[in-house]
């Protein structure tokens, strides 16, 4: 990967900061793009968890479980583990 010259990369960040300010326009890098879409990936993830801990200190089944959050046997059988553990 080629990099600006030091000089080049500060003025560079200078024209995008006045670019952005002038058009009030956000630039999101694709890295960024990348890594806010898998933190939202991450707290769906999170959220049907606690749905399914949740369920679980209700006494639903195992099948209630999976019928309700998509989650599989295993997955739910490790979540269980670890409520026991704590």
């Amino acid at each position: 990967m080629t990099q600006l010259p030091d000089n080049l990369a500060r003025e560079f960040n200078v024209e995008l900061e006045n670019f952005e300010e002038a058009r009030n326009v956000q630039y999101v890098t694709t890295i960024e793009r990348i890594g806010i879409e898998k933190g939202i990936e991450r707290g769906i993830e999170k959220g049907i968890e606690l749905v399914a801990m949740t369920m679980m200190a209700q006494q639903f089944s195992i099948a209630d479980i999976i019928r309700a959050t998509g989650l599989s046997q295993e997955h739910i059988q490790a979540l269980q583990s670890k409520r026991e553990e704590a």
